[in-house]
């Protein structure tokens, strides 16, 4: 499951709701690897409402719930902030949040952590270099969006990554089934990351593999601190009789 930010945490706390998301992650439990939304690791790196942390110990609490929730499962218009630049103390104190997140989410019963996110640059420069250093740090996975089935983009990122990494490479974006199957048979990805149509579909897996139709998704509650529920864990599920 690709990463989707759904701002269901307290708006002031930033503290995840435990009963919204546990339930809403631990449904997608079979999706085999879930990658949750981007968390904060500290008051100065959010930029709108209702985005999760992962700085204080009230915060590493309520995800530690959710993770527990999950894994009972598996078993083994608001005002944005503007950016800045950073000063040089402000870059090494973020360098110190992100060891301090890494070690919240290992508390709070993480399986792994994914640095979310790098570039915007579809530069083939650019890409080979940070494959190359990713590489080099023996990353167990990169996770990239790309607008792989528009035409009218060049598709140099996906490319580049895939041939300067032994690693395992996620692709995502804009795919369904049949082209993400395609995308792993042609050697082009690893494995694929479904973000919207995870959000419509907790039982995405089990739609693919029996045909069902999928929920349309509304876009209108991605995002809302202040909708509760409503868009997150109201989508119908498959009925048991349609799954066989």
């Amino acid at each position: 499951m690709a990463p989707c930010t759904r701002c269901r945490a307290d708006p002031v706390t930033r503290v995840p709701n435990v009963e919204l998301m546990s339930r809403y992650y631990s449904e997608r439990s079979e999706f085999g690897m879930i990658l949750t939304e981007a968390t904060s690791v500290n008051a100065m790196g959010v930029g709108y409402p209702g985005t999760p942390g992962i700085w204080s110990d009230e915060q590493t609490k309520a995800w530690s719930s959710i993770v527990d929730a999950v894994h009972e499962q598996v078993r083994p218009q608001v005002e944005l902030g503007a950016p800045r630049a950073l000063t040089l103390e402000e870059i090494a104190q973020t360098v110190e949040d992100y060891r301090i997140g890494a070690e919240n989410a290992k508390k709070a019963s993480f399986d792994g952590i994914e640095v979310h996110e790098y570039g915007d640059s579809d530069m083939k420069m650019v890409y080979t270099h940070v494959a190359q250093e990713l590489e080099r740090r023996n990353i167990a996975f990169i996770f990239a969006r790309e607008n792989w089935l528009d035409e009218n983009i060049p598709e140099i990122g996906p490319s580049v990554i895939k041939a300067n990494l032994s690693g395992v490479f996620i692709a995502n974006e804009k795919f369904n089934l049949e082209t993400g199957e395609k995308a792993i048979q042609d050697g082009k990805a690893d494995a694929i990351g479904y973000g919207i149509p995870a959000i419509s579909n907790a039982d995405l897996v089990k739609r693919y593999m029996v045909g069902a139709e999928l929920n349309k998704p509304n876009f209108a509650l991605f995002m809302g601190y202040d909708v509760g529920n409503e868009g997150l864990n109201d989508y119908p599920l498959l009925l048991t009789a349609e799954a066989h």
